[in-house]
């Protein structure tokens, strides 16, 4: 486990584990929000997840077997069909639509003081 401490002096956590990728298995897929925020209490934010997430699975050609979005992590249980995927990067590109629809909800909030449901 790696702890540090941030600008602010508030601990914090994150664990190091190897991670394996085995051909055509299911995986597992445990990860955390920015900084244990909160994101997942809303609505808007779980709604630009799972479209992300539809995005990947359609294109990573991965099932997904089961997932819980819990308020600052998310759980997935998912099986790849193409041999050759790394579960790593296709998660990783996921992660970076679900950021980039985040930032622009938030963007657009800020910008144009429409108060959006987050």
């Amino acid at each position: 486990m790696h702890i540090q401490t941030d600008a602010d002096g508030k601990p914090l956590f994150r664990k190091l584990r190897k991670r394996f990728d085995h051909l055509s298995q299911p995986r597992e897929l445990t990860f955390s929000s920015y900084r244990g925020h909160q994101f997942f209490l809303k609505r808007r934010p779980c709604e630009w997840f799972v479209e992300s997430l539809e995005e990947g699975l359609h294109q990573g050609n991965v099932d997904l077997w089961c997932w819980v979005i819990m308020p600052e992590h998310v759980h997935l249980i998912v099986s790849p069909r193409d041999p050759l995927l790394e579960v790593g990067t296709w998660i990783g590109r996921i992660k970076q639509m679900f950021r980039a629809k985040l930032l622009r909800g938030l963007n657009q909030r800020l910008l144009t003081g429409w108060s959006i449901s987050l």
